[in-house]
């Protein structure tokens, strides 16, 4: 069950945001995440469920370098949720 939601905008259209999280993922792993789906809002916002095992990891991955460009360059922004089960 997804544990992790973030919400993304950006500037690009959503194809290409798309593509990115997926090369991200093929590149990287997302080792520390798993069952990913990408949800188009409209075409300058997104979400992403994932079940994450460690937010610290996540968040740096976030930080490298490479990913700040690409967010700078598509002026995205990324909030990222964790996600409680509610009985």
């Amino acid at each position: 069950m997804p544990n992790t939601l973030v919400v993304s905008t950006f500037g690009c259209p959503f194809s290409e945001f798309e593509a990115m999280v997926k090369k991200v993922d093929k590149e990287q792993g997302y080792v520390f995440c798993s069952e990913l789906e990408i949800i188009k809002v409209n075409e300058h916002k997104a979400m992403i469920l994932m079940s994450c095992s460690d937010l610290e990891k996540f968040g740096s991955m976030l930080e490298q370098p490479e990913l700040k460009q690409w967010d700078i360059d598509n002026n995205c922004v990324d909030t990222v949720y964790n996600l409680e089960l509610i009985e």
